[in-house]
């Protein structure tokens, strides 16, 4: 009775150590599973929604959507645990800060610099993230940056960012965000090249 105890207090151990690498992990509200045991996803705690991927034939590829990060974080560790092979599903995409002004284009780079030092780079960066989730129903911004000018070191007004859903980074490409009177944030995907040989 005692060594089974041990025994199962040392598994419930493994399984803490194994989330917390997990949460490590970089990981939104989505992941992706390629099940081939038709796993019953509905006893994952927190699950929202599944869906298949239809745009490959024969696949087992299944999106798993839940309501929090901490959840979806939950339900990859017990999905590797028993052996599904899975992964925390997201997108890179790139954006610009463009002006809406009209006028000579010296006037519009100046305009432009100006406002890039109007605020910091924590305020436009929390500003910009916020109303990328207002827009897309509270989605995961895992990672958002903007580049620097090499030579200033000022913020160049592009960057990058990584969002856990598809149907928003479409979403956010389709329609650029008005960040006020003067400027708008447009979002764009990266362009993936074959490789050649």
């Amino acid at each position: 009775m005692n060594k089974r105890s041990n025994k199962e207090a040392t598994m419930e151990y493994k399984q803490h150590i194994y989330v917390q690498h997990i949460k490590k992990e970089k990981c939104g509200k989505t992941i992706l599973t390629n099940d081939t045991k038709q796993y019953d996803y509905s006893k994952l705690t927190g699950l929202v929604e599944t869906f298949n991927v239809k745009s490959v034939k024969e696949s087992n590829a299944v999106f798993l959507k839940f309501d929090t990060i901490e959840n979806a974080q939950d339900a990859l560790a017990k999905l590797r645990s028993e052996k599904i092979r899975s992964k925390p599903s997201y997108y890179k995409g790139f954006f610009k800060i463009e002006s809406k002004m009209k006028g000579p284009i010296q006037t519009l780079i100046d305009a432009k610099i100006e406002f890039m030092n109007s605020a910091t780079y924590d305020e436009l960066k929390n500003t910009i993230c916020e109303m990328i989730k207002k827009k897309c129903d509270q989605t995961e911004v895992l990672f958002f940056k903007f580049n620097k000018n090499k030579q200033t070191m000022k913020l160049s007004g592009s960057g990058d960012f990584t969002i856990d859903t598809k149907n928003d980074l479409d979403l956010l490409i389709k329609e650029p965000l008005d960040i006020n009177d003067s400027f708008r944030i447009c979002f764009y995907n990266y362009q993936i090249r074959p490789k050649t040989r």
